[in-house]
């Protein structure tokens, strides 16, 4: 799935550029086209990056657990990791519903 959601992300950003293109601007057709395809991209995309950073911040939260914190922000860890790995629930089940039918 994530190789699949990888590849919709570097469609977007690949769109992101071609609608910046002089030669599609001038282009109606390529404008619509490629807008249409950006805009059908849009919320799988933002959400995959969310789900990436969210990814990122659970990672930096296991790595301070590891590091010698008193009681209190150990504590203050826990609790931000266990939000942490619910919203990463959330949005890989976000993911899951919209990207099977999302096109490459």
């Amino acid at each position: 799935m994530f190789d699949r959601l990888q590849s919709l992300e570097d469609r977007y950003d690949k769109l992101n550029q071609l609608l910046a293109d002089p030669e599609v601007i001038t282009n109606p057709k390529k404008l619509r086209d490629y807008s249409k395809e950006q805009s059908d991209l849009e919320e799988t995309v933002l959400t995959f990056r969310k789900y990436k950073k969210v990814e990122a911040e659970i990672d930096d939260a296991k790595v301070m657990l590891e590091e010698k914190l008193d009681a209190d922000m150990k504590e203050m860890v826990r609790d931000e990791l266990g939000s942490l790995e619910e919203k990463q629930i959330e949005l890989e089940a976000k993911l899951k519903k919209t990207a099977h039918s999302e096109r490459p």
